[in-house]
């Protein structure tokens, strides 16, 4: 890509795998063939994703995480392990917050695939099965 911008040349680019989009300039997210999604990967990220932590109690403690999380008011999805959204607190706040003990704390940024996901939905990503025929997901 160093090569296209030297030339002042536009490359259009399609793929299937998100992350060769990673540092592209712009990024076009189509779906039923109509734009869903406009910009640099970072705002497509930042306007269709958002970044979370997962967290799990130790010693199977689960409950009384779960107790303690709605005690203070901490947004959470009771998933294993439990999934916290990073929005006006930092990591550093939420995790100060928790008294219960951590065995796992695991942050994810977003991805230009979890941005994707989220306007599509999983349930209708189709993958090619061993038959050669597109299957739903």
């Amino acid at each position: 890509m160093v090569c296209a911008n030297e030339r002042n040349t536009t490359v259009f680019l399609t793929t299937h795998y998100l992350d060769e989009t990673e540092k592209a300039d712009r990024v076009c997210i189509i779906s039923k063939g109509k734009v869903v999604s406009l910009g640099t990967p970072a705002s497509v990220k930042a306007e269709l994703a958002s970044a979370y932590l997962l967290i799990d109690a130790a010693g199977g403690d689960h409950e009384r995480l779960l107790a303690e999380l709605a005690s203070k008011q901490i947004p959470f999805e009771d998933v294993a392990p439990v999934k916290i959204p990073i929005r006006d607190a930092s990591i550093y706040q939420i995790i100060r917050a928790i008294d219960t003990p951590l065995a796992m704390v695991e942050t994810h940024t977003p991805t230009l695939e979890d941005a994707y996901l989220s306007i599509i939905g999983r349930g209708t990503i189709n993958e090619c099965g061993p038959d050669h025929r597109y299957r739903d997901i």
